[in-house]
């Protein structure tokens, strides 16, 4: 358990991916088990980045979708506590069971990790790139919950902001 006084000031960088198992990267999750690794993808970069880093391989999700838990992640609630637990609040006619109104976008009052690491008093700059799909609202951007650099509240349909587009090969990613 990490605590303000505790906390000495390391440089980290957290990955998170939507649909990619320990077996997604060329690196090797598990060091006592050789299949813990792609034998199709080859990742160069996060394998380099990775030897000169800690890599956390036994985790899970808080939910099964993704907003939920970027929320989760972000606020160090569960997905029930920020009541984050699905990404719309359709209701769709013929359900047997009406779902209940929850959360779409990060609640401006809760402190995430990026505020957190700012009250350290440690003067540290925090960056966001890529799927925010937190809410585009004042309070639930990614300027105005604590990051000193981001590419604003992305969603799906626009996280490859100029890349090259035109990759064939399956190996390598754009």
């Amino acid at each position: 358990f990490i605590t303000k006084t505790s906390f000495s000031q390391s440089n980290f960088v957290f990955i998170v991916l939507d649909d990619q198992g320990w077996t997604g990267t060329s690196h090797q999750m598990d060091p006592r088990l050789p299949a813990s690794k792609s034998d199709f993808y080859y990742t160069p970069e996060i394998e380099m980045f990775a030897l000169e880093a800690m890599t956390f391989s036994q985790a899970y999700a808080p939910a099964p979708k993704c907003s939920p838990s970027r929320c989760s992640i972000l606020t160090g609630k569960s997905t029930a506590r920020n009541s984050f637990t699905n990404t719309d609040n359709n209701i769709h006619t013929g359900k047997l069971l009406i779902e209940a109104t929850t959360q779409t976008e990060l609640d401006g009052n809760d402190t995430t990790y990026a505020e957190w690491l700012k009250d350290t008093g440690l003067n540290y700059r925090t960056a966001h790139f890529g799927k925010w799909h937190l809410g585009q609202n004042q309070n639930s951007n990614p300027s105005s919950n604590g990051f000193d650099f981001n590419d604003g509240a992305t969603s799906n349909d626009d996280g490859n902001n100029g890349g090259d587009i035109a990759q064939t090969d399956p190996k390598k990613i754009f």
